[in-house]
């Protein structure tokens, strides 16, 4: 075999290794995006997407500032499970209490007749940083860090 053979053989192996290649990385990647396609239909299914509208949000009670509650929530937008273990991103919301906000904290260790736990109104005073808390707005509140609460609820274990 002389020289020029060798050659054109050598270049020949590369392109075909080359085209392998590129042809393994091009199916690879529209594979994924056809998966991803199909799975986002199942997930859909699954775990449907949460609502565009909220009125209320609950989580845990930080701060209170005043006649503001300082609740971190989980974002709406971060619901489906995280693969890599990771925690949910987590919000800062600012719930003003208004004069006409109701408190009511849900007890319970105390049982109604009926079998129910206690539900009592009490003062925003009687909140305590830590509690699991819901708080509603008549106002869509999905997307907002500050709003007026008409409602509190916390439960006392």
């Amino acid at each position: 075999m002389n020289k020029k053979t060798s050659t054109y053989i050598a270049i020949g192996i590369l392109i075909f290794a080359a085209g392998a290649v590129i042809g393994f990385w091009v199916g690879l990647e529209s594979g994924k995006k056809m998966t991803n396609t199909k799975l986002q239909k199942i997930v859909d299914m699954m775990i449907p997407k949460p609502d565009a509208v909220m009125f209320s949000l609950t989580g845990t009670l930080k701060e209170i500032h005043g006649a503001t509650l300082v609740v971190e929530v989980q974002n709406p937008d971060d619901y489906l499970p995280h693969t890599d273990d990771t925690a949910p991103t987590m919000e800062m919301r600012y719930a003003s209490l208004t004069d006409s906000t109701k408190i009511f904290i849900t007890d319970a260790a105390k049982f109604d007749t009926s079998g129910r736990p206690e539900i009592s109104e009490v003062k925003s005073s009687d909140l305590k940083i830590g509690s699991i808390v819901t708080v509603r707005s008549d106002k869509n509140i999905r997307n907002k860090k500050n709003f007026d609460a008409t409602q509190v609820e916390a439960v006392r274990y």
